[in-house]
């Protein structure tokens, strides 16, 4: 009783869009183990919401949380196809795809530490046949030109204490993007126990309902469907490797197309 209270009062926070509401369920989720947020996450289409849509700083659950499970560009807000589909750039807290990154990264050395992210890229004269790839240092744009400014903006006196505060500073960043990438190692590893438990559950589902049509008749030809011949259809071995919950309206979206296909194989047989 009280954990369905509990996920009423997450429920209703997070429906409001305001920054109080999301810091609520922000210092929430802080608290709790990625495994826990994984399971918040799939109560309610507003805390789900709410908790990806929009990049977090720091290392806890809902960064990790934001930068695996969501599906998007974060900047163009896209899920491009191919080779430029989309990325973790853990050193800078940032899901992107490769059209989007590109314009904000850089090679160019900064004036101090930063966090950076090695890449791989084409280094051949393009004379060259083989193409040979190396292991670059990139920084992102903004980061650089921030640190630039500033280096800038001090007197010559000052510059070396700056590096050596912007040398601390970085090397506190380094752990945390240690630390996130092993919370996102983890995160992975709970959705994909996930993802196996619900796909197994769900093959459970089909065949239990599939095997219910079987006591049905066609209302297309009077006879009993044939359990056999629902399994060969190509709906049910595409329903199969699905992810999704199977809800009560994709079930009745599936059926209907189970039907069709089981005539057309008896229809074919004949």
């Amino acid at each position: 009783m009280a954990e369905n209270t509990f996920i009423e009062f997450l429920k209703k926070i997070s429906s409001n869009s305001n920054n109080t509401s999301t810091s609520i369920l922000d210092s929430i989720c802080h608290q709790l183990q990625l495994k826990d947020i994984l399971c918040l996450l799939r109560t309610c289409k507003d805390i789900y919401k709410t908790l990806l849509d929009q990049p977090r700083e720091g290392i806890h659950g809902t960064t990790c949380i934001f930068l695996v499970l969501g599906r998007k560009c974060q900047f163009c807000k896209k899920i491009p196809p191919g080779k430029n589909s989309i990325k973790i750039y853990s050193a800078w807290n940032v899901r992107s795809c490769r059209k989007c990154i590109e314009p904000r990264i850089s090679s160019f050395s900064p004036p101090c530490e930063l966090p950076y992210e090695e890449l791989l890229v084409d280094k051949t004269p393009l004379s060259t046949y083989n193409k040979k790839f190396e292991n670059c240092k990139f920084y992102l744009k903004s980061d650089v030109d921030s640190a630039r400014d500033e280096y800038n903006a001090l007197s010559p006196e000052k510059r070396d204490e700056w590096r050596t505060k912007k040398s601390n500073a970085y090397q506190k960043k380094l752990r945390d993007i240690l630390l996130r990438k092993d919370k996102i190692r983890e995160y992975k590893g709970y959705q994909a126990e996930y993802e196996k438990g619900a796909q197994d559950h769900r093959q459970k589902l089909l065949t239990s309902k599939c095997k219910e049509m079987e006591n049905e008749n066609n209302p297309y030809t009077d006879e009993k469907f044939n359990f056999i011949i629902l399994q060969k259809c190509q709906a049910y071995k595409d329903a199969c490797k699905s992810k999704e919950e199977m809800t009560d309206r994709r079930w009745g979206y599936l059926r209907k197309k189970l039907i069709e296909q089981h005539n057309d194989f008896i229809s074919n047989k004949k």
